[in-house]
Order: C-alpha cells, then sequence, then structure tokens
C-alpha cells in the first residue's frame, strides 16, 4: 500500500473535490439522526422538551445511543419496533466514526489518489508506548454509506417515534 503524505504540514496531493459534499452529507444526516435520537428516548421515558433537553442536551453522540439501546430492551416489547430501533442504534454507532473522522480529521490523498485521514488529534498511547497521530485509509463510498446509514436510522426513529405516540403505553 502507497504510504500517505505527511499528517502535518501543507497537503502535497490535496484530496478530491467532491469529499466536501459528502463530509456535508455525513454530517448533516448524522445530525438530523441525533435530534431523532434524542426525541425518541424523550417520548419512551415520557418526558417534555425542556426536561428532555436537560437530561440528554449535553450528551455525546455515542452515550445517547447507548441510552437508546437501553430503554428499547426495557420498555419496548415489539419484536419488530425493537429490532428496528436496535438496527437504528447499532448503524448510527458505526457511523460515528466517520462522522468524527469527516468533522475532525485532516483529509489528505498520496500520489495514487488514496484517500486517507489523519487524527488531528494526538493520541499518546499506553504508558511506555511512543504517541501519534491516528492515520486510517478511506474509501469515499463508506462515507457515503454511513450518511445513508443516517437517513435511514433517522426516518426509522421517526417512524417508531409516530407508532409510540398512537399505542397505548402499556403496550409497546
Amino acid at each position: 500500500m502507497p504510504e500517505p503524505s505527511e499528517p502535518l504540514g501543507r497537503a502535497e496531493y490535496p484530496p478530491p473535490h467532491h469529499l466536501a459534499w459528502i463530509i456535508g452529507q455525513l454530517l448533516m444526516q448524522f445530525s438530523y439522526a441525533e435530534t431523532a435520537t434524542q426525541f425518541l428516548t424523550w417520548r419512551i421515558l415520557g418526558l417534555s422538551f425542556l426536561d428532555g433537553k436537560a437530561l440528554t442536551g449535553r450528551l455525546d453522540a455515542r452515550p445517547k445511543l447507548v441510552l437508546l439501546n437501553e430503554l428499547c430492551e426495557r420498555h419496548i416489547k415489539s419484536k419488530a419496533q425493537s429490532a428496528r430501533l436496535l438496527a437504528g442504534t447499532k448503524a448510527l454507532l458505526y457511523a460515528s466514526e466517520f462522522r468524527n473522522m469527516a468533522a475532525h480529521g485532516d483529509w489528505r490523498s498520496n500520489e495514487h489518489g488514496r484517500l486517507y485521514c489523519f487524527s488531528v488529534q494526538y493520541d499518546a498511547g499506553d504508558p511506555g508506548e511512543t504517541g501519534k497521530y491516528g492515520v486510517k485509509p478511506v474509501n469515499l463510498s463508506d462515507l457515503g454509506s454511513a450518511a445513508q446509514d443516517c437517513q435511514t436510522a433517522t426516518a426509522d426513529f421517526w417512524a417508531i417515534d409516530d407508532w409510540l405516540k398512537v399505542t397505548p403505553r402499556g403496550s409497546w
């Protein structure tokens, strides 16, 4: 595999121009999914907007998704709705890695056009190890798939929220 360009300094081989569009799609779709995640969590707990915002408003995406998983396991009896919800949280947990790279990464390509994402946050490693910046080769199709997974999970979460609105609480 060809070596990526250096993680710091000027990019000798800039990433493709359409990368910005794909990153924008991923960030927007993930943001929509986070909103749906919060509203669904509040619906399950029976919280108002203000109380829900106080509970989940400062949580990162991963803890919100873990919380929603736990609530689903305890409160959603419908196997179909539960499977749908858990599939959505699983997809979003996976997509969150790509979302974080998209938002915080330093995107480069090498002389062969291979795309890389450098972590701009230093990883000190375990005690006694030499620290480093993370480097991950990335395919544009992976970013696009993550954006699509976010869009699907968002639609599913809103559909589950609609189902919860019309289903008596003890029948979930």
